[in-house]
């Protein structure tokens, strides 16, 4: 009996001393790197309020656009596109913001920019030109949107 007692007893203490452990590390964790969870919580906290306001003021930006565009009486491709432009640009400059603001290099993210626009600019060479010929269309209003143009056909 007093075997027994003695072998649950051990089991008991292996038990407490693998918890007591556990809590040591985490409370030795804590302080290692408290400082270092605080200063990336803020970091995060500023991405954040930089993501609220430069969503407010993209969209501010985009109102004012268009209202100025439906002022000076423009095409609705020309609005919608320019619209999307703005919305697409802008965004993906907030996205480097943030991005900067976690502590990415911006030397890095520009090298990586870069390398991809050369990338896309070679594979897309005559969808390129093709998309600059359909922009000078679209804004000396050569077609207007939601206007039905015929062709005569050569037989008839």
């Amino acid at each position: 009996m007093l075997l027994t007692q003695t072998a649950a007893g051990s089991e008991v203490e292996a038990t407490v001393q693998d918890t007591v452990d556990t809590i040591t590390g985490f409370n030795k964790f804590i302080q290692e790197k408290g400082p270092d969870l605080i200063a990336f919580g803020i970091r995060i906290l500023m991405a954040l309020l930089i993501f609220i306001i430069c969503h407010k003021v993209i969209n501010w930006i985009r109102k004012i656009t268009r209202a100025s565009m439906e002022r000076a009486n423009s095409d609705t491709g020309a609005r919608q596109f320019v619209d999307s432009l703005l919305k697409y640009g802008l965004h993906i400059l907030l996205f480097l913001a943030i991005i900067n603001s976690l502590g990415v290099e911006s030397a890095s993210i520009a090298a990586t920019v870069a390398s991809a626009g050369v990338a896309v600019g070679l594979a897309l060479q005559g969808s390129l030109s093709n998309l600059a010929g359909g922009m000078l269309i679209l804004f000396f209003e050569a077609f207007c949107c939601r206007r039905l143009y015929y062709r005569r056909q050569p037989w008839q």
